[in-house]
């Protein structure tokens, strides 16, 4: 027998073990820290709206850049700035976000965190004014997305302010019919699952937001062109699959201001 041959076989295996006990507590290497991301305030005084930036390297910088814009779910509302980039942004940031994905197209990421269960658009531009002034935007290139109430108040942010936007990306979320011809221009893809029923998918919640499926039909009849992806086996909590479709990002980096073409149809109704 090769006792030499044999004894580093057993130390591979050794080694293989103890990699997989160390995986198996400690969990894998973390794709994203919080901490790599600034800790901003639109008020000196630390009451204004939080935000967090995620920065590109330095040398990606020498021109403008694209912004995103993410916008926080009921979940993660409060002013620690902190809950906005930790709770439900695991795909955001390892597959949305990927080393593969900004080296094809590096980008800006803001995450301001909402203090109240209903968004205020004035302060997400707010947000978005102070993320410029302090960073190279590309300004016809900034887009917006959000999760649940995050995804509700895309629809709001783009109504009031028609013209600062490239595209939106609302999941899991409702609107009003009122404002919906004021953004017919605007890229958009929806998110939503069959079995939302925080949100379902035709009357909304309840409190005057109707469901993706009725906006979309109305957006149609005005002449837009939404897309529109819905998950027919899931229900409210579905933004882990939507920011994983390895075709989200080249779409929504592809988008730009002035709309001079319709956005593509991704996905009829059915």
């Amino acid at each position: 027998m090769n006792y030499r041959l044999w004894l580093h076989g057993a130390a591979s295996r050794i080694l293989l073990l103890a990699i997989a006990v160390l995986t198996f507590f400690v969990g894998p290497a973390a794709a994203f820290e919080a901490e790599d991301m600034l800790r901003r305030n639109t008020s000196i005084d630390g009451n204004g709206t939080p935000y967090r930036v995620l920065l590109p390297d330095s040398q990606q910088r020498a021109k403008p850049l694209p912004l995103i814009v993410f916008l926080n779910g009921s979940g993660q509302i409060g002013s620690d700035n902190e809950a906005q980039v930790t709770q439900n942004t695991g795909s955001l940031f390892a597959n949305f976000l990927s080393p593969e994905h900004l080296a094809r197209q590096p980008i800006f990421l803001v995450a301001p965190q909402s203090r109240t269960d209903r968004w205020n658009p004035d302060e997400i531009i707010e947000v978005v004014a102070k993320v410029r002034a302090e960073f190279d935007i590309d300004a016809d290139r900034i887009y917006l997305t959000g999760l649940s109430t995050g995804g509700s108040a895309v629809w709001d942010t783009l109504k009031a302010y028609p013209d600062i936007f490239a595209a939106g990306v609302p999941i899991s979320s409702g609107s009003a019919f009122e404002g919906l011809d004021r953004i017919v221009h605007i890229p958009l893809w929806i998110f939503h699952g069959i079995n939302d029923h925080a949100t379902d998918r035709r009357y909304g919640d309840g409190g005057g937001r109707f469901g993706p499926r009725w906006l979309v039909t109305a957006l149609l009849d005005l002449g837009g062109h939404p897309g529109y992806t819905e998950y027919d086996d899931d229900g409210h909590n579905i933004w882990d699959r939507v920011y994983a479709d390895e075709r989200l990002f080249p779409w929504l980096i592809a988008q730009h201001r002035p709309h001079i073409t319709p956005a593509q149809s991704v996905k009829t109704l059915q």
